[in-house]
């Protein structure tokens, strides 16, 4: 039906913004904190933006 359609959107909008901005802030932080530029916290980034490119080609 319509109402489960539209349900089924926006419970999956939220959950796309929920994964972006979780990985955004990611990014953001290891990037601007120098100290975090350490070779644990650079596969961590790269792990952060293969995700961000595998939900933005999935959906």
């Amino acid at each position: 039906t319509r109402q489960l359609q539209l349900l089924h959107f926006w419970l999956s909008l939220g959950i796309y913004l929920a994964a972006l901005l979780g990985n955004g802030l990611v990014i953001t932080t290891i990037t601007w904190h120098h100290h975090l530029h350490t070779p644990m916290f650079f596969f961590f980034l790269s792990l952060s933006l293969l995700d961000l490119g595998s939900i933005s080609t999935t959906v």
